[in-house]
């Protein structure tokens, strides 16, 4: 049903060009949000779009008060239905998003599109509540851009002419072939004035950006950002847990060294760790299992035996803080080192984190607790006769605990076990089968196999799930660790030595390492322990584009998202502006920003003559040079209306030509100061007209 609408005024009507631009830019920033609004929300949102855009062309289908209130109910109650909620960061965000679309939708009037543009701007900021990342960053920033020259093209002066057919809502034919042609023809005027200003607020905005004062802790610490990834590392191991999660290339976290990067086999980093099994399924510690056991200390030793680094984690929804072996203390206050060296965030972690730690070279010895030794000991009641006996050869043959060690490892290498990410399926005694059968398994068959082993030699051992290496990125100095470098790996308590890290996985033969399509598939990241070959030249390109936005990544996190206090006074320290706090920060960026607004002012004053004048005003003195030179100067006192009026009693033949160009010129120049190239070319055919025909009436000789 269609409402009727009071005519609106010429110098307020919409142009079809305007409202699909307008509907365009609303559609694009939705492709952005949509994966984070529930389906039936993201297709009432499109749906109001294509409505408003079927208006356009069938002004009839305009929506009246009958439609747009049922449709002002529908929202809120789509978003509580979703939700359950109508407030927060994802149901005010979606609720946000679907009254902008029926803002847009129920606009009559320039007034009502310029309303909707500014606060489409708003809405942009939500976006940053979902995804910080530099892509989506650059890709609103270019819909902020877009806007703003929408925004510029509806102030137009009221009085120029549109170069797009105007259309009343509730009026008119809509948009034909000629007024298409003319929507789809370059607008370039509103574009190019926000391009201009843009580039002179930039270093303004980089001035403020630098030196405005910061906090402890980074903005954007303090924006409740949801992230949606996979859990990565879970607190459980079995069959195929972590070999599934091997093909998975998305980032883990990324780790800056305050020196060089370690050794690829020092790179363990450890995650949750597991003790307890039925057979088939290992998990981590009972709360009631160790008593109260006191957290985990280290022997660090001289710095020389320290590694120093920063760890930037995706977010997992899980509590592990993942650190090298052996972490010396907590890194944060809401963080948690236990006796297992396990170091856990109070909160599961649900957006980008980083945090600094400090690893030791070895663990502090001393005596097991009697806790840790039962659990390190304790058997499923499916150990199988001959898992028995063959420990039993290896015990007879040993002289040291060392020795069982050795002779768990050589049985894995010398035997035909293979390592494959697609082993055959194993029944209730999963290791029994492994070890006996099919001898074909991933890191957590070989090592909830080998911890079974040595528990029955009597050495107490443990499982600890993380992950294993990274790649070095060199655009940026730093390590990339992605779900692909996902391990499991066993620790053995040996007296004297403490928990030692044994990796059976490693001991596999490298011939007996089975490439199928999924590992040479894999990530650029893939594992250092596959040693899988090298990729073509297709892929090395690949390659080194992924590293790039690895890099912009990164630097955006380091020095945009994570500029705090400590950051910005290391920047300031290589801008030799290190000795500024608080208040001479405030006071550089008073006189910084003036300084920089003076220079501006310089650079755009427009003298008389001046070269730096626009097309507009070169125009008119070029108009008023030649009239000048003919003998008839414009006076001082005298506007261009009656600077006109004075040549056209003057040369009564060019007086159209006359009136033509000083009117268009007065209202250009005196409206908003928005001109296309169409106004131009009047401009300059009437000068040319009145300059081929001025010359009879020129009083110099």
């Amino acid at each position: 049903m269609t409402a009727a609408v009071r005519p609106v005024p010429a110098a307020a009507q919409l142009r079809p060009g305007q409202v699909l631009a307008s509907s365009l830019l609303y559609a694009m920033a939705g492709l952005n949000l949509a994966p984070d609004l529930p389906l039936p929300v993201a297709g009432f949102f499109y749906l109001l779009l294509l409505y408003r855009v079927l208006t356009v062309f069938q002004p009839r289908f305009v929506p009246g008060r009958l439609i747009l209130f049922p449709l002002s109910l529908a929202a809120p109650a789509l978003v509580f239905h979703s939700y359950g909620t109508l407030v927060g960061q994802e149901g005010g965000s979606a609720l946000l998003t679907l009254l902008l679309a029926l803002k847009l939708l129920e606009g009559r009037n320039r007034r009502d599109l310029r309303l909707a543009a500014m606060l489409f701007s708003f809405w942009l900021i939500s976006h940053f509540f979902f995804d910080q990342s530099p892509g989506t960053a650059l890709f609103l920033g270019l819909l902020l851009f877009l806007n703003l020259a929408l925004l510029a093209d509806l102030a137009r002066a009221d009085g120029l002419p549109a170069p797009l057919p105007s259309v009343i809502p509730g009026q008119g034919r809509g948009l034909d072939a000629s007024g298409m042609r003319a929507f789809l023809s370059p607008v370039k005027g509103p574009i190019g004035l926000v391009l201009r200003l843009t580039m002179q607020s930039l270093p303004l905005a980089v001035l403020l950006f630098v030196l405005f004062p910061r906090l402890d802790a980074p903005l954007w610490s303090f924006i409740p950002v949801t992230e949606v990834t996979r859990s990565g590392i879970n607190d459980w191991l079995e069959p195929g847990s972590v070999s599934d999660l091997v093909l998975d290339g998305s980032l883990a976290f990324r780790v800056r060294f305050d020196g060089s990067i370690p050794a690829a086999e020092g790179l363990y980093w450890r995650g949750p760790v597991a003790w307890n099994t039925d057979g088939r399924r290992w998990t981590g510690g009972r709360p009631d299992q160790f008593g109260a056991l006191t957290p985990a200390t280290v022997r660090a030793g001289p710095a020389a035996q320290t590694i120093a680094y920063q760890v930037t984690l995706e977010a997992s929804r899980q509590h592990w803080l993942f650190a090298l072996d052996w972490p010396v203390a907590t890194p944060e206050r809401d963080a948690t080192l236990t006796h297992d060296f396990q170091l856990l965030a109070a909160k599961p972690i649900m957006e980008t984190r980083r945090y600094r730690v400090i690893s030791a070279a070895t663990p502090a010895t001393g005596d097991l607790p009697a806790a840790q030794q039962s659990a390190g000991l304790a058997l499923p009641d499916n150990i199988s006769e001959r898992m028995r006996e063959l420990v039993g050869i290896w015990q007879a043959q040993a002289v040291e605990p060392e020795d069982l060690i050795q002779a768990g490892l050589a049985y894995f290498n010398a035997e035909p076990f293979y390592y494959t990410l697609q082993p055959p399926r194993l029944g209730n005694n999963a290791a029994d089968e492994f070890l006996f059968e099919t001898r074909r398994g991933f890191c957590e068959h070989y090592a909830s196999s080998f911890t079974l082993l040595m528990r029955l030699a009597g050495l107490p051992a443990r499982i600890v799930m993380g992950y294993l290496g990274g790649e070095r990125n060199p655009l940026g100095d730093h390590l990339i660790v992605r779900q692909s470098d996902a391990h499991a790996w066993v620790e053995v308590w040996l007296s004297g030595r403490g928990w030692t890290r044994v990796d059976p996985t490693a001991a596999v033969a490298p011939e007996r390492i089975e490439i199928s399509p999924d590992l040479a598939t894999l990530a650029s990241g893939r594992p250092l322990r596959l040693r899988i070959g090298e990729v073509g030249a297709w892929g090395q390109v690949l390659h080194g584009l992924r590293l790039f936005g690895d890099a912009l990544d990164e630097n955006w996190y380091r020095w945009v998202l994570g500029l705090d206090r400590s950051r910005q006074h290391a920047l300031l320290e290589r801008l030799g502006l290190g000795w500024l706090r608080e208040y001479g920060l405030a006071v550089l960026m008073v006189m910084g920003a003036g300084g920089v607004l003076g220079l501006l002012m310089l650079l755009l004053r427009r003298e008389p003559g001046s070269k730096a004048c626009d097309p507009l005003e070169r125009l008119y003195r070029r108009f008023c040079t030649l009239m000048a030179r003919a003998g008839w100067p414009r006076q001082i006192s005298e506007g261009p209306s009656d600077y006109g009026q004075r040549l056209v009693a003057v040369a009564p033949d060019l007086a159209a030509r006359i009136a033509s160009f000083t009117q268009l010129y007065a209202r250009l120049h005196y409206g908003k100061g928005m001109y296309d190239r169409e106004d131009l070319t009047l401009l300059r055919a009437d000068l040319r007209a009145i300059k081929a025909g001025w010359r009879r009436y020129s009083t110099q000789p």
